[in-house]
């Protein structure tokens, strides 16, 4: 059976290969990583969401001999889904000595010039060795763009131009690209996150593939070859995990919390949660299968005085509703909002008329609405 430790590392590796976790562990090609055993199950439980065509037949040698020798270029996108900064498109650079990969997110494909540039000055000045020639396919961002040209003259770098409708010559970058998205999208549902997240998961596989994947035959990882020293994993989680944030933003006295697992906050929670009780609006029951099940998470807030200091923690269990789908899900929604205008007539006409004003707050106002229909929501994480 599979001990609690391997599904650990497993989900800490964004569901890597198992075989390639054991030859990272007994051949201690990186730091802190425990020995673990796998049975043949777990492998063929995560082989059927890996099918993919056979490949074609990999070169058995190394034809570069150094770093930066010789980097190869791709674009993936666009995504269906924009990221949080707005992005749709992924610029992969992969050094084919080392198979060190690098990632950088474009929201157009012009912005993949500049994106190269700023990335060939920083390298070279870290590594302090040169580029010598680039590979890339005809996409319009690496042929069409003058300036790609015009910036490879000036430094000495060739550009080389792989034939057309053949990406089995570019399969260093392609293979990459495809190990990227099927990790990305493995963590991004085992979390049940939203897609905009996307550029989050591709930027962490990234890491964590420079420090796990084992280059053939010189048998070390990108990283130890890359940057000379072994990396080290014991410091990893699960992409997605729930975290504490330390609060260095606000002003804080020498007794105020400064996180979120402190008592004041911990109180502030459990009002939120008597409100549900009060009101008698859940009950736990079994998950019922074919049914989307709203997440749950807490927003903070500190409320400031007049004098900008922290006089109450505010905490509030909302509902991530953005996993529901507009009809299946739910079909009408309303939200009785009054406009900022009409309040403004309402006390214009009050002053006018000399009336008496009584304003009150419902708390959870939320929880006192009908809802027509069964919603199931996870609990409080």
């Amino acid at each position: 059976m599979l001990d609690e430790n391997s599904t650990l590392w497993h989900r800490r590796l964004g569901h890597t290969n198992m075989r390639l976790f054991q030859s990272l562990a007994s051949k201690e090609l990186v730091r802190n990583l425990p020995k673990l055993k796998f049975d043949q199950q777990f492998y063929d439980t995560f082989k059927i969401g890996k099918q993919a065509d056979a490949s074609h037949r990999a070169k058995n040698i190394v034809s570069t001999t150094r770093c930066l020798e010789l980097l190869h270029m791709d674009l993936f996108g666009p995504s269906a889904v924009r990221s949080y900064g707005g992005n749709r498109y992924t610029l992969v650079i992969v050094d084919d000595y080392s198979r060190y990969t690098w990632t950088r997110f474009l929201t157009d494909k012009t912005e993949a010039f500049d994106q190269f540039e700023i990335f060939s000055k920083k390298i070279q000045n870290q590594l302090r060795c040169i580029i010598v020639p680039i590979r890339t396919d005809h996409g319009r961002e690496f042929d069409n763009e003058v300036p790609f040209g015009e910036f490879c003259n000036a430094n000495g770098i060739t550009h080389n131009f792989l034939a057309l409708r053949t990406p089995q010559s570019n399969v260093v970058v392609e293979r990459k690209n495809r190990t990227l998205q099927v990790m990305s999208r493995t963590m991004l549902n085992e979390q049940s996150l939203p897609q905009k997240f996307w550029c989050n998961a591709v930027d962490i596989s990234t890491y964590i593939l420079n420090r796990i994947l084992i280059r053939a035959i010189l048998g070390k990882t990108p990283y130890k070859l890359l940057r000379g020293r072994k990396p080290t994993l014991d410091y990893f989680r699960v992409f997605g995990s729930k975290c504490f944030i330390l609060n260095t933003k606000d002003y804080l006295t020498k007794f105020d919390p400064k996180s979120y697992g402190d008592d004041s906050w911990i109180v502030s929670m459990q009002e939120e949660l008597n409100q549900f009780i009060a009101n008698d609006v859940w009950e736990l029951v079994p998950q019922p299968r074919n049914v989307t099940v709203i997440g749950t998470k807490w927003v903070f807030r500190n409320k400031l005085d007049e004098n900008g200091i922290v006089s109450q923690n505010k905490a509030r269990l909302v509902a991530q509703g953005y996993n529901q789908q507009e009809g299946i899900d739910y079909d009408e929604t309303y939200t009785p909002l009054a406009r900022l205008e009409s309040i403004r007539i309402l006390l214009a006409y009050v002053c006018a008329l000399d009336f008496k004003v009584f304003q009150m707050d419902v708390k959870s106002a939320f929880l006192n609405s009908f809802v027509n229909k069964e919603v199931y929501v996870a609990q409080p994480p």
